[in-house]
């Protein structure tokens, strides 16, 4: 993509105090902070939830119409914002939050609240989907001090906040406001003092905005130069930043949404002060991105409440994600059991939620922020409101589809805002090691039609026992097609003939972490848990190898580096340079595991491999290259080729899976669903022999649902998603129909002479 068009993303995306605090100080940390001082005012807007969901049921082009009004309605304020000094600092969804620096930030602050809330006639009736949808404006300034800080990875991704009492108070000022009101602090009255007319509230030391004076403004301008264009683009999330988002018409997406309230800041900043309050704030969501990045998901945003302060996550946007629940639900229970063993002067509580929103790059042409918006994500917000310090509350759906893995207590249905009906929710336990978990994967429907390749299996796993021979089987497929299935019904099989299994997951925001794929498998190895204290943790690892490998004990502590496990370095560690580390590592692992065969078989499931880290299948061809140890590796794939990251001399047997016949697709259906001969053969022939296709349409006949199923919606997004340029050639081709000719397709994108180039 050409420099200038990711300069013209930066700008849109940053607030000008940001950009101009990095081209006034190009050389300093990129964790800093710095007090700025004025008036900060808060914009709350009614209406476009509401609006979201009723636009929500016509598709793409509901969005398109959604995206429309809400780029017309900020606009129009965000213009308006920039003739009075303006800074737009963060967008919530559907608030704006401004700062007003400099000379009479008050009365400017105070002159474009009026302004916005006369424009607000404009947008207070607006037709949708033949719904009238009233759309209502609070505003709320305070003036005084608030902190800006830049926290984040040294050499990674950014975050700016804007924390600190005055903050916190100019949200709560806001609240006090009535639809269609300005209304100001007592502080912000009296840098005004005679220049407007004020009217008194309820709330004492709140007023009401009538008028005010005209005053001179100069417009804000910020720039970009070569000098801060990288560091900046360290603030966006990647697909902003690549340019990889939905354009301005935007989208209908399904995502898990994660609310984290942070409480506790603003008083850190006045009892501890800036420098332990910014080092403990920095170590805190550089631990947040480092594992929003883990498991897929993306710190879109930051926003600030009476009494805290407000991060959002995002799972499955901008980029789609397969499995996003079970996804969000590792992050935020290993979130919550870092924080847990921290010593932080803050607390958290999270909310988290699925289903579909309004998502895209919302705003005006020279300011806009990704966001999204719907009732999903005002759900998950009441749903952190709810939550008290430490826990995190679950939507039942998100529970439902990450269920497995995870320990859950049911809770009293609440009441929240805006519903009409008590909410099902579930509080978050922990992760659920136990033995029975992991073998009751993937357990839910007939296992049909692959008796041939389980077969197969099974003989490799018995010539491995009865030989001592390590093996390794590569099974691959496209998406939904049953492999994942295939080799856990050979892991169940075999775990209750006495075999020890062990799994591990690949996932691409991860291939290019060491070892990655078998950070699963050596905690269940060593027994630890995500609730066991680093000092635990350890203790287990070294007891572990103390007692299975006595003679290599010293090299401890590499597993636990590994593990990201604080543990006692020794000087043979540290004199070890990193080839050495590497070395050592695969070297312990492997006589752990050798080990732990001679008791019983071990059975070593790698799933998704087409995304292994090199490191992991490095470790894997080392334990094969052992020889005398009763080990089988099955190695999952979509791809049948991963000689990039695997020594493909070290499979024993592909295991290719193709279409379920028609007598095993229509075997399948019927299982699950009751319906006539004829319709089983049309469902099975509309899922062209997929097993996850034809389960998931299924269910959703049983229980009389014509939309996509969500599972399938999700594996076809992430496809999607990677095409990048393709999405559009591809939206172009399904208008046409299942089969298109080559020629129709260029002349409908290029036009009639684009065909000819």
């Amino acid at each position: 993509m050409p420099t200038a068009v990711n300069d013209a993303i930066v700008l849109q995306h940053l607030p000008a105090t940001l950009v101009s605090e990095w081209e006034d100080n190009i050389n300093q940390s990129p964790v800093w902070g710095k007090w700025l001082h004025g008036s900060l005012m808060h914009c709350d807007v009614t209406g476009f939830t509401a609006m979201s969901e009723s636009l929500a049921e016509s598709g793409k082009e509901g969005a398109e119409l959604m995206a429309a009004i809400l780029n017309q309605f900020f606009e129009r304020m965000l213009s308006i914002a920039n003739v009075w000094g303006g800074v737009q600092m963060k967008f919530g969804g559907d608030a704006m939050l401004v700062y007003f620096p400099e000379a009479e930030h008050a009365q400017r602050a105070t002159g474009c609240g009026l302004n916005m809330q006369a424009a607000m006639k404009e947008f207070n009736k607006v037709t949708v989907a033949d719904k009238v949808c009233e759309l209502r404006m609070r505003i709320g300034i305070h003036s005084g001090s608030f902190y800006s800080a830049s926290v984040g990875q040294n050499r990674g991704l950014l975050h700016y906040l804007l924390i600190g009492k005055d903050v916190n108070y100019s949200a709560e000022v806001e609240s006090m406001a009535q639809p269609g009101q300005v209304v100001i602090s007592n502080t912000t009255a009296k840098y005004l003092k005679d220049k407007c007319q004020l009217k008194v509230t309820k709330y004492p030391d709140v007023w009401q905005v009538k008028s005010v004076t005209d005053c001179h403004v100069e417009e804000n301008s910020a720039r970009i130069t070569n000098k801060s264009r990288h560091i900046l683009k360290r603030y966006l999330m990647p697909p902003v930043a690549e340019g990889k988002v939905a354009d301005v018409t935007g989208e209908h997406r399904r995502v898990s949404v994660v609310f984290i309230y942070l409480n506790g800041l603003s008083e850190s900043l006045t009892e501890k002060g800036e420098e332990q309050t910014l080092a403990e704030i920095n170590t805190y969501i550089n631990k947040l991105i480092e594992l929003a990045t883990q498991f897929g998901g993306y710190l879109a945003a930051s926003d600030t409440s009476e009494h805290g302060d407000k991060l959002i996550v995002l799972f499955g946007a901008p980029v789609s994600l397969d499995k996003q629940e079970y996804n969000a639900i590792r992050f935020v229970c290993e979130l919550r059991d870092y924080i847990s063993h921290s010593e932080f002067n803050f607390t958290q509580q999270t909310g988290v939620n699925t289903g579909y929103v309004f998502a895209g790059a919302i705003g005006s042409k020279e300011r806009r922020e990704y966001t999204c918006i719907g009732d999903v994500v005002n759900l998950s917000a009441r749903l952190m409101a709810s939550a008290w310090s430490g826990n995190v509350l679950v939507s039942a759906l998100t529970a439902d589809r990450s269920i497995d893995g995870f320990i859950w207590h049911r809770m009293t249905p609440i009441k929240v805002k805006g519903k009409s009906k008590a909410i099902e929710i579930f509080k978050l336990m922990g992760e659920d090691l136990s033995e029975e978990s992991a073998t009751d994967l993937n357990n839910r429907t007939p296992f049909v039609g692959r008796q041939v390749e389980y077969k197969k299996i099974l003989y490799l796993a018995q010539t491995s026992h009865d030989n001592k021979w390590p093996v390794c089987c590569h099974v691959y497929g496209e998406s939904g097609i049953g492999k994942s299935r295939l080799c856990y019904e050979v892991l169940n099989h075999l775990y209750k003939k006495g075999w020890q299994r062990f799994t591990g997951i690949c996932h691409s925001y991860s291939a290019n972490s060491a070892y990655s794929a078998w950070i699963d498998p050596l905690r269940l190895l060593f027994g630890v848990t995500n609730s066991d204290s680093d000092n635990i943790a350890w203790g287990k690892i070294k007891n572990t190898v103390d007692n299975l490998c006595p003679e290599i004990s010293d090299f401890s502590p590499l597993v636990a580096e590994i593990l990201g496990i604080r543990a006692e370095s020794n000087v043979v560690v540290l004199s070890l340079d990193a080839k050495s580390k590497r070395d050592k590592s695969m070297t312990l692992i492997a006589s752990i595991i050798k080990e732990v065969a001679e008791l019983h078989p071990v059975l070593m499931v790698f799933d998704n491999a087409d995304w292994m880290d090199t490191s992991s299948a490095e470790l894997i061809g080392r334990i094969i290259g052992c020889k005398s140890i009763s080990v089988l590796f099955c190695v999952i794939s979509n791809t049948d080729d991963l000689s990039s990251v695997f020594d493909v001399n070290s499979v024993s047997q592909t295991i290719p899976l193709g279409e379920l016949n028609a007598e095993d697709a229509e075997h399948l259906v019927s299982s699950i669903t009751s319906i006539s001969d004829e319709n089983i053969k049309i469902l099975a022939g509309r899922a062209k022999g997929n097993p996850l296709f034809l389960e998931e349409l299924s269910k959703n006949v049983s229980e009389g649902q014509s939309d996509l199923p969500e599972t399938i919606n999700d594996v076809i997004m992430a496809k999607l998603d990677r095409l990048n340029n393709g999405k559009k050639v591809l939206q172009y081709a399904s208008i046409i129909g299942e089969t298109f000719n080559k020629d129709l397709l260029k002349r409908m994108i290029f036009g009639i002479r684009g065909a000819d180039g």
